[in-house]
């Protein structure tokens, strides 16, 4: 069963506060990985991007899915896949049977 932890989107170190619109779910991998970041690189343009913020930004002008693997349709997009590793071995065995169980992909919800 997945668990998950709360995050803040902009870290509370940095001056992020503990408000709900400040706050996202995130599985614990992701969260640390994240850490205290509030800007990436994307790997392919070199480019320096905002951390993507689920509360104010939307999951399909940013990501999309190429079989069972995440790719960044924007800097921002591939910067956040690489830095938290989202297509690891392990993830995608999970969307692997995450897709028998009729659960892979999710729906699109914005």
């Amino acid at each position: 069963m997945a668990t998950f932890e709360v995050e803040h989107v902009v870290p509370s170190g940095g001056g992020g506060s503990s408000e709900v619109e400040n706050l996202a779910w995130a599985c614990g991998r992701c969260n640390r990985s994240k850490s205290d970041r509030v800007e990436l690189t994307d790997p392919e343009t070199g480019a320096t991007v905002t951390v993507f913020d689920p509360r104010a930004m939307r999951w399909r002008d940013h990501f999309a899915w190429r079989g069972h693997e995440l790719v960044g349709r924007t800097p921002l997009g591939g910067a956040l896949v690489e830095a938290l590793g989202l297509n690891s071995a392990r993830r995608v065995a999970i969307r692997l049977d995450e897709q028998v169980l009729g659960r892979f992909p999710p729906p699109d919800d914005g």
